[in-house]
């Protein structure tokens, strides 16, 4: 077997499949996808018939439901201890390989981001009694794709779709496609030049947070999003933060959000940072009713405010400290 590439655990746990629990692991090796128990025992051995391309973005959908990629094709497994079924095949269309692939946290739907510049979503929701579950996406999305998708992310209540491409942040109201047209937001207000390279949705919440190469960090609020489709300091609430320069602008790798609310971010220098999100309301000109830039809000309201962080360096002398950033962020000092 050539060598491992990646690793996954499903999501959640499963009452009727105790074997399929957290501790359910599936293991990528090029063509190949090992699903192994709870115990690590070998279960099945998952492939695509017929097709030599390498597997990769690999979703779980549900706790017995798995997906995976095969250049412009999706494959969808259904899971048990005993045997496993290939349930599902969806296409991209036009076709194009698919280079990230997203499951909604309901597990209904796919969403793919295709090398031709455009995002594709599939239902995966078996079709009613007497229908032919069809593998042509449900929506195409191109307009406003200027560049690359290099992320993809689902809002908790698998209605809202963000992407990060370039230096800007688009999000798609998934719930409502009209004539195959969906409603579109752009969240702005990164640097000139910087490349967004993370985002996520606050679980069970409304923040969408994104990051980029130049180490900034942006917070926006969905329930701000405005009917001119336009997010750039004239929302309710909005946030930004930097990471620490200290290494020549740590360019963010990773995002995650912890149950606690914390927003952690990881650099490629080997930093790990903790912000805690300080949602600040937007104040206005009473000359002309006009929110003030964000930014500059911001700063006013809360000028002793930093960047609360707990830095994880990977040193000899233990864990440094980010310098303070800006942005509406609060700091806890670290304790000794």
């Amino acid at each position: 077997m050539p060598p491992s590439a990646s690793l996954w655990c499903s999501r959640g746990s499963c009452q009727q499949h105790p074997t399929l629990a957290v501790t359910h692991t599936l293991l990528l090796s090029c063509r190949s996808l090992c699903v192994f128990g709870m115990g690590g025992e070998h279960l099945h051995t998952l492939s695509v018939e017929g097709n030599h391309t390498q597997l990769s973005q690999v979703n779980w959908l549900s706790e017995t439901a798995v997906s995976a990629c095969a250049g412009p094709e999706v494959t969808v497994w259904s899971i048990s201890q005993e045997q496993y079924q290939e349930t599902g095949t969806f296409a991209a269309n036009p076709t194009a390989n698919i280079t990230y692939l997203a499951a909604s946290p309901n597990g209904r739907y796919l969403a793919g981001a295709c090398d031709n510049g455009m995002v594709q979503v599939w239902d995966t929701q078996p079709p009613s009694s007497g229908q032919q579950q069809t593998m042509d996406p449900m929506l195409k999305i191109s307009e406003g794709i200027e560049g690359n998708v290099v992320r993809l992310s689902w809002d908790s209540t698998s209605k809202l779709l963000a992407a990060a491409v370039h230096n800007d942040v688009l999000v798609w109201d998934i719930s409502a496609v009209t004539d195959g047209k969906v409603e579109s937001f752009v969240c702005m207000g990164y640097e000139q030049g910087a490349r967004v390279t993370c985002l996520a949705f606050q679980p069970g919440g409304s923040l969408l947070a994104s990051a980029a190469d130049n180490g900034q960090c942006l917070v926006h609020d969905v329930n701000s999003f405005g009917s001119n489709g336009v997010v750039n300091g004239l929302i309710n609430y909005v946030a930004s933060g930097q990471v620490s320069n200290a290494d020549s602008g740590d360019a963010v790798k990773a995002m995650a959000w912890h149950p606690s609310g914390i927003l952690l971010l990881g650099t490629e220098a080997g930093t790990v940072v903790a912000f805690q999100v300080v949602k600040v309301p937007q104040q206005r000109n009473p000359a002309n009713h006009v929110a003030a830039p964000a930014q500059q809000q911001l700063a006013q309201a809360q000028p002793n405010k930093f960047v609360k962080n707990h830095d994880t360096r990977r040193q000899a002398n233990g864990p440094g400290v980010v310098e303070p950033g800006r942005g509406a962020y609060s700091r806890r000092q670290q304790a000794g």
